[in-house]
């Protein structure tokens, strides 16, 4: 409530002012986060790679035992 009426009172460029102050501190933790968990996206995204590829080979020996049983 109070933010409310000290925004009535303030300048518009103020508020602009404050406001991109305050997002540049949001974004200050997100970027230490992407920056920690950065290793653990390329691990997971190696995994799921290497998963992919399995399912992929899986799939292709089933459907040669399948035409090898019926032909």
């Amino acid at each position: 409530m109070l933010l409310v009426v000290v925004a009535s009172v303030v300048e518009v460029p103020l508020i602009w002012e404050l406001a991109d102050t305050f997002n540049f501190f949001i974004v200050i933790p997100n970027v230490i986060a992407l920056i920690y968990l950065a290793p653990k996206v390329v691990a997971e995204k190696d995994h799921m790679k290497e998963a992919v590829r399995m399912a992929k080979r899986l799939k292709a020996e089933e459907a040669a035992k399948k035409r090898a049983s019926q032909g």
